[in-house]
C-alpha cells in the first residue's frame, strides 16, 4: 500500500470514528407527553407556577399519581388540599388555602401548579 492509500485509509477511519461516536449521543431535547418529571421538578424549568394567570395549565397525558399531585401543590405552598380529582383534560384539580384564602389550583403533565380563577 502506497503513502497515498495510508493517508486516505486513516482519514476515513478516523471519520467513521466520529460518526459513530456522534451516533452514540443520545438526543438532548423532548417533546409533548413523552417526559414526565418526577415529583418535585418541573420539565419547564422556564415556567413560573406560583401564581394565577402566569402559567397556563395544558392539556395532555398526565401519569402524576395523586400522591404525587398533593406533593406538587404543598411543595408550592398550599394546604388543606381538598377535592383533589383528575378532570376530563387530564389535569388535576384541587380547593387548597394560601395565605390564608382558599383557592383552586390545578396541575397539568408538566407538573406546573397554576391557581384558576374562579
Amino acid at each position: 500500500m502506497g503513502l497515498k492509500q495510508t493517508a486516505f485509509a486513516a482519514a476515513l477511519l478516523l471519520g467513521s470514528a466520529g460518526l459513530a461516536m456522534a451516533q452514540g449521543t443520545a438526543p438532548s431535547t423532548t417533546t409533548g407527553n413523552q417526559t414526565v418529571p418526577s415529583a418535585g421538578t418541573s420539565a419547564n424549568p422556564n415556567a413560573n407556577a406560583t401564581g394565577a394567570g402566569n402559567a397556563a395549565l395544558e392539556p395532555g397525558a398526565n401519569s402524576f399519581t395523586e400522591g404525587q399531585a398533593r406533593r406538587r401543590i404543598e411543595d408550592r405552598g398550599y394546604t388543606n388540599v381538598d377535592q383533589l380529582h383528575k378532570d376530563q383534560n387530564s389535569i388535576w384539580q384541587a380547593e387548597t388555602t394560601k395565605d390564608g384564602r382558599r383557592v383552586r389550583v390545578g396541575v397539568d403533565f408538566r407538573g406546573n401548579v397554576v391557581e384558576e380563577n374562579r
